[in-house]
Order: C-alpha cells, then structure tokens, then sequence
C-alpha cells in the first residue's frame, strides 16, 4: 500500500471509533447516563475555565488612570443632567402654578 493509502485508511478507523464514540455516548444519555462517570462533567467544565482564562489575557484592561477620568466624566455629565432636569422642572412648576391656579 501507498503512504495515501494507509494515511487514509488509519483515518477511516480513527472516524469509525470517533462514531463509535458517539453512538455508545448517546445510548448512554439515553438510558439515563448509567456507566458514565460520576465525574465526567468536570472535564468539559476544566476545558471551559481553561477558556475562560483565555480569553481573560486578551482582554486590554483600562489603567487605573483612565477609570479615573471616565468616572470624573459620568459624575459630571451626572451633575449637568440634574440641573438642567431640576431647571426645567422649576420652570413648569412656575408656569402651570400661575396659569392653572
């Protein structure tokens, strides 16, 4: 046999265990897990914060300063936002109390 040949027909194998696999891991679910390992979920749990860590790293994180300035921002535009929201109100409550009442 060619290197092809063998290449293709170990891949075959490999897939037929893959579907074995599969099959015996559903007929399992199905039957209400019995013979899965008590544990098993842990891998696929170990696999996910693995994952989570991951994605962590590439997070590009604010310095202390900017965090700084953007609250000053916000706390700001917070302040604006009331007085200008309190202004209006006054100003209505001045209007509607000399012409409703």
């Amino acid at each position: 046999m060619s290197d092809t040949n063998k290449t293709s027909l170990e891949g075959g194998q490999e897939e037929n265990a893959a579907n074995e696999t599969e099959e015996r891991d559903a007929s399992l679910s199905l039957k209400g897990g019995m013979g899965v390992p008590a544990f098993g979920w842990a891998k696929g749990a170990q696999s996910y914060l693995g994952d989570v860590r991951s994605e962590f790293q590439k997070i590009s994180w604010p310095t202390r300063r900017m965090v700084f300035n953007e609250t000053i921002i916000v706390l700001i535009f917070v302040v604006v936002l009331t007085t200008l929201i309190t202004l209006f109100d006054w100003i209505f409550a001045l209007i509607s109390n000399r012409f409703l009442v």
